[in-house]
């Protein structure tokens, strides 16, 4: 088996827990291992917002993975061993029997639920004992969204006690009686009974705070009380195999003392074990930048350390991101469909192929004639653009702007010369040509020219008082010949005593010869 390097991720109560392994010939080698409270401004109903928070997580402690395997909490789904007797044929009568089994012990409709099994053993009777769980398809979805916004491909969702029975296979004690696997740490007490990596039954307790750091015997009665109530539930059910041997999982300081108190209260061989046989911490810090303890990271590793171990046996994990499923019965039937289809096709193609030879012939002849057309269409444009450029410069040459005229318009709107005077009168035009357009392939059409001019014209001066300043402006304003706006030192003042005030105004007209009106009597003066 290649190396391969994963992230290992189990989330319960606020806390996210992480392990980074490389495995190589089965065996694991931990290169990091934490324990990190998810912050209260992320929001853990969303997996996107834990997604992004884990992958800012791991960069800051170095840590770069593709794959991610994730455990659920014991929270999350319902996990029952089942019996059935008589299975004929396990791969497609069980995925169905056990779904409906498992209907059964669910608060939910069994469509917004995922349920997959393993085959713990064969019975007696010709069936076989599975273990099956079942867990809410939100929750599922909910791991997706982290992976994806962490970075990662997702591996798989599992649970503790599958991982936790392929690091004890090394360790049981003959090849006939199960294993009672107790791992103790990370808030949590996982008991399952196992044999030849293969989980017959699993249970998991949350262990708080008190319990862990209060009084030593006193977690020890608790830890006992919960390992009789397993067994005991463990011993009901079909074919239970005989358990020979306990096995304690952890780093806790009381790991040796509860080994030989349920050892002895069971009346089978016991022991602690710190370090198994299929992990490999002698190369581990912790990731960089990590500060957690040694007991941390221990207790990390054993609850995520085994995963790994448990990807070459499909058959006895439970993955809930790809549960197993019965056999597509009408899979047969659609392959012997698309073969006729197939032959179908190569029947027609065999009868077209002759037809195509003419239609080449044909596109051939169509081809020449576009090129013909796409030549004369070219000398067309040609001649067009060279038309429209003749026109343009006749339309531009075309205007002509009747300065008198406009200056006459002016002059006569202006009060006189007791009252202001003109310090500078300028002027001048612009000619805007445009042509509308005629089409997708016409650019323009030259019947259709649009010409345009703009007559603009500066007036400044000065005058006697403000109020001439303001007559002269509201005179400009109701001609409506021009559109009237400020410009320069208008309303500024000036060094001239008789006439202090300035003004500046600036008329804009789009019409080149204004009519002249004839004024009976006195015009007005100017300057």
């Amino acid at each position: 088996m290649g190396v391969e390097t994963m992230l290992i991720a189990d989330c319960s109560s606020g806390q996210m827990r992480l392990a980074v392994s490389r495995i190589s010939d089965r065996r694991v080698c931990i290169d990091a291992a934490f324990e990190v409270e998810i912050p209260s401004e992320v929001d853990v109903s969303q997996g996107d917002s834990v997604g992004r928070w884990l992958k800012s997580v791991l960069s800051s402690r170095g840590i770069r993975t593709k794959k991610m395997w994730a455990l659920l909490d014991r929270t999350d789904g319902v996990v029952k061993p089942l019996h059935f007797p008589q299975i004929e044929d396990p791969d497609v009568d069980l995925p169905g029997m056990v779904r409906l089994q498992m209907a059964r012990q669910l608060t939910i409709p069994l469509d917004e639920a995922v349920v997959d099994y393993s085959i713990s053993m064969p019975s007696d009777d010709g069936g076989c004992v599975v273990l099956a769980g079942a867990v809410p398809a939100s929750r599922i979805q909910w791991w997706r969204h982290v992976a994806k916004a962490s970075g990662h491909s997702l591996g798989g969702i599992g649970i503790p006690g599958v991982a936790l029975a392929a690091l004890a296979a090394d360790h049981e004690l003959g090849t006939e009686n199960a294993t009672l696997v107790v791992y103790i740490g990370c808030g949590q007490l996982d008991i399952t009974v196992c044999r030849h990596r293969r989980v017959l039954f699993t249970r998991s307790v949350p262990l708080t705070s008190s319990d862990e750091t209060g009084n030593d015997q006193q977690l020890i009665k608790k830890i006992l009380t919960e390992i009789r109530r397993s067994w005991t539930s463990y011993r009901l059910s079909h074919g239970s195999v005989e358990v020979g041997s306990v096995l304690v999982l952890s780093r806790h300081p009381l790991a040796e003392r509860i080994a030989e108190s349920c050892a002895e209260a069971m009346s089978i061989p016991g022991m602690a074990i710190s370090n198994p046989r299929a992990l490999d911490f002698s190369e581990t810090d912790g990731g960089e930048g990590a500060e957690d303890d040694a007991d941390t990271f221990g207790s990390v590793a054993l609850l995520l350390g085994g995963v790994p171990l448990t990807l070459h046996d499909s058959d006895a994990v439970l993955n809930f991101a790809s549960p197993r499923r019965a056999p597509d019965r009408g899979q047969r039937v659609r392959q012997l469909a698309m073969l006729g289809v197939l032959a179908l096709i190569l029947i027609l193609g065999s009868v077209l192929t002759h037809g195509l030879r003419d239609v080449r012939q044909l596109r051939s002849d169509v081809a020449e004639l576009r090129d013909f057309a796409r030549e004369a269409e070219a000398n067309a444009l040609e001649a067009t653009l060279a038309l429209a450029r003749a026109e343009h410069v006749r339309a531009w040459q075309g205007g002509s702007v009747d300065w008198l005229a406009h200056f006459d318009r002016i002059i006569r709107s202006f009060p006189g010369v007791e009252v202001a005077l003109f310090d500078r009168i300028s002027g001048g035009a612009e000619v805007r040509i445009e042509y509308a357009r005629a089409g997708a392939r016409r650019p323009f059409d030259v019947n259709r020219l649009g010409r345009q001019t703009v007559v603009q014209i500066d007036l400044t001066g000065r005058s006697r008082d403000r109020q001439t300043a303001e007559a002269i402006r509201g005179a400009y304003v109701s001609e409506t010949l021009y559109r009237t706006s400020p410009v320069g030192d208008d309303g500024r003042g000036t060094n001239d005593e008789q006439f202090p005030v300035a003004f500046g105004l600036r008329l804009t007209s789009s019409i080149e010869r204004p009519e002249v009106v004839e004024v009976d009597g006195e015009q007005g003066g100017g300057s």
